[in-house]
């Protein structure tokens, strides 16, 4: 830790005293915050625009381009919101989380839970993603993978914060870890919806586009009998202030197989499914298409050298 305190991280350890700062605001106040924090964002972040325009365009071609640009827009301005509700997912009251959040769909983890069936529970990567397991928090603390980043002050935080909507934190290549705690019944929070490169996946559909998709998913399923159920989760903004509604589904019966690809196809269109009940909400600003089936294809994010001499 002592490592951490390092003059470089100062400016780190300043920002940190910053995020303590706001939970005293109403939270109506980090909304409106949040919506001229993004709007700046927006005009000011080129790159990142520049790769929302890019999946908006792939993923909704039936948009016109005023609605494309309005889309990525609100897209900005939702994860500039949820950069600002993390410090209430760390550091706020239960009492006020409780308030904010609502769950459905509790019934269907208590039904396999009571077969002593280990569940995996699919998460994306929402705008809201820091208060989904707030969400969840204070009727059941589900495991969680995550990405190891190793010497990262932010990693090791954040493994510190989660620690209050997680009970356990799984590398997400620790397959051993994440077979003997299915195997115990445990339920596992886990977001493929990632580009993660070439090994281990197939090239789903996503919104139309072969997209690189990790098999970890079935081979779980497979491996444990583990049940698979899907949790949404959006920011609903109200006249009297937002709240956080997470639901619990099942989309997939008994439905994955042998086939990696089918498995993958399948989950990619659950996932298309809920993101597009509000596409602002989910995040566009990373590169999911990154990976190409074919290696010779041309770059889905080229930067601006690259942009200018294929012009």
């Amino acid at each position: 830790m002592t490592a951490y305190l390092h003059p470089k991280h100062w400016p780190f350890w300043l920002l940190i005293g910053f995020l303590h700062l706001l939970i005293l605001l109403p939270h109506s106040w980090l909304m409106a915050i949040g919506d001229r924090l993004g709007k700046f964002c927006y005009k000011h972040l080129h790159r990142k625009r520049y790769i929302g325009e890019v999946n908006i365009a792939h993923c909704f071609p039936e948009l016109s381009a005023t609605e494309q640009k309005q889309l990525v827009e609100a897209t900005m301005i939702n994860i500039v919101k949820g950069f600002l509700e993390m410090p209430l997912t760390w550091w706020g009251s239960d009492a006020k989380l409780k308030k904010l959040t609502r769950l459905e769909g509790l019934e269907l983890l208590e039904k396999y839970e009571a077969q002593g069936r280990g569940v995996i529970i699919i998460g994306m990567h929402y705008t809201t993603i820091e208060m989904a397991g707030a969400t969840m928090r204070p009727y059941r603390k589900v495991d969680v993978t995550y990405k190891d980043q190793k010497g990262d002050l932010i990693q090791h935080l954040l493994s510190i914060y989660r620690s209050r909507s997680f009970a356990n934190q799984i590398e997400k290549n620790a397959m051993r870890t994440m077979v003997r705690n299915l195997r115990k019944g445990h339920a596992i929070w886990y977001a493929p919806d990632q580009d993660f490169g070439r090994d281990g996946a197939v090239f789903a559909p996503f919104f139309g586009i072969p997209a690189a998709t990790i098999t970890t998913l079935g081979k779980l399923q497979k491996m444990t009998g583990a049940k698979v159920l899907m949790f949404s989760h959006f920011r609903h903004d109200e006249p009297d202030g937002s709240y956080y509604l997470g639901k619990l589904i099942d989309p997939f019966g008994e439905n994955f197989g042998e086939n990696d690809l089918d498995n993958a196809t399948m989950m990619n269109k659950a996932i298309e499914d809920v993101v597009r009940q509000d596409p602002s909400q989910y995040h566009w600003l990373y590169e999911r298409f990154r990976t190409r089936p074919n290696r010779s294809e041309p770059k889905f994010y080229p930067d601006k050298k690259q942009r200018k001499k294929s012009a």
